[in-house]
């Protein structure tokens, strides 16, 4: 394990890029109901694809390996792609670009190995490692305290656990 950590940039309704921080050589693996459709400084794959896409209303949530070799990487993601009108997320925002392939789109960014997904917690936080409880018992909101509390809830993910490395 180690610290991972996110800020958001570029933030636009149906839209948030992100700046992370990671532990150099490490793979961090992004849980959420949203599409990843670009990434700087990191090798990425599609774990699991939702369908008919991530953001979809009902939709289970993608899972997208990212492959750290320096210590930050970045990505943009969709909150609610639109596939009739994908430019108001982002003119690159594009079905072709999606990291996890969406509505039947190219699968060629699919994960080769799909063993991290036998070890897939049902919900946030598990993967094997015991869910950590927070202090005073409670969730931090949008990230306030969550290197202390390693629990998070907000609008679009539930929570961020580090050893798992996963987020909804």
């Amino acid at each position: 394990g180690g610290h991972v950590t996110r800020s958001a940039r570029n933030v636009k309704e149906g839209r948030k890029c992100w700046d992370v921080t990671a532990p150099a050589g490490s793979t961090v693996y992004y849980q959420s109901k949203t599409d990843v459709y670009i990434v700087w400084n990191a090798d990425v794959c599609c774990l699991y694809a939702a369908s008919p896409f991530g953001s979809a209303d009902g939709a289970p949530a993608n899972v997208v390996t990212f492959k750290v070799s320096g210590t930050s990487f970045g990505f943009c993601e969709c909150t609610k792609w639109d596939p009739g009108n994908p430019g108001k997320c982002a003119g690159q925002a594009t079905a072709d670009s999606m990291v996890c392939p969406v509505k039947g789109g190219p699968t060629s960014g699919m994960c080769a190995d799909q063993s991290p997904l036998d070890s897939r917690p049902s919900k946030c936080g598990g993967g094997g490692s015991p869910v950590p409880t927070p202090p005073n018992g409670q969730c931090t909101k949008d990230w306030g305290n969550c290197i202390t509390s390693r629990c998070c809830s907000g609008a679009g993910f539930t929570c961020y656990e580090m050893d798992a490395s996963y987020a909804e």
